[in-house]
């Protein structure tokens, strides 16, 4: 119950304790006062000390007045009302000083040449980027290379794979288309379609060419509309010159 009740009366002095006004109060006091504190505090009996305090502290009512209310309260007013200008502008000026200040070290920490340790350090560090970057360019240059050679390898590999399957693939053609090859080489590799007809001797015009249109499919001989003479011309391709080849070797 003591506790409680103590408790709001100790939240109170707190309170007023911490206002600004008791404080500038109590300071201007006690300097108005300091005989007062003096006696207050020194080793005199208490006879004495009372007798002290009526004597030289507060000999007359108007030191009462004066000194113990008056006086400390105009301090104390001009500590809260008229301190805080002067205050302030101090305060703006130190700032302002303190910021030359820095700018003016920070301007010259920017123009201090580096001294020959640090300049060293720095170069030793450039050359090791350098050979650190030569390293990876050379070592990505080698891995360039070999992807060179892997792909010119596979392709190699892949066309040699391909070859034997091409030539694996040979057109079939018959006799009677292996004798037209033979008239088209005997006459030079050109010759006209209707001229080739006519020189294959057959009866049959429809079976010559079909036997020609199909050389032109396999792609042994190759059809080409002359306009000099406004008719098609066949002539041999690759493929079939190499089936003549061949086919004289057999």
């Amino acid at each position: 119950m003591l506790e409680n009740f103590f408790e709001p009366v100790r939240d109170t002095l707190r309170e007023r304790l911490a206002s600004p006004l008791l404080a500038s109060f109590t300071a201007s006091w006690c300097l108005w006062n300091y005989k007062f504190i003096v006696i207050l505090f020194s080793a005199n009996s208490v006879e004495r000390t009372f007798q002290l305090i009526d004597e030289v502290a507060f000999p007359d009512i108007p030191t009462i007045l004066t000194k113990g209310v008056l006086y400390p309260t105009i301090a104390a007013c001009i500590y809260i009302f008229l301190f805080p200008y002067p205050t302030r502008w101090v305060y703006g000026f130190t700032k302002r000083q303190q910021k030359k200040l820095n700018e003016l070290k920070q301007s010259i920490e920017d123009e201090t040449l580096l001294t020959n340790e640090e300049s060293q350090k720095i170069r030793m560090k450039i050359r090791e980027q350098d050979l650190k970057h030569k390293e990876e360019v050379a070592n990505l240059s080698e891995e360039i290379e070999d992807l060179k050679v892997q792909l010119h390898a596979t392709a190699k590999a892949s066309v040699a794979d391909q070859e034997p399957k091409i030539a694996q693939v040979e057109p079939a053609i018959t006799s009677a288309q292996e004798h037209i090859l033979v008239l088209l080489d005997e006459s030079g590799g050109n010759m006209s379609t209707a001229a080739l007809v006519r020189r294959n001797g057959n009866s049959n015009k429809t079976k010559t060419e079909f036997d020609l249109g199909e050389l032109v499919r396999l792609g042994l001989l190759e059809s080409n509309y002359d306009h000099s003479t406004s008719e098609y011309g066949l002539s041999f391709t690759h493929e079939g010159r190499g089936a003549l080849i061949k086919m004289r070797q057999e």
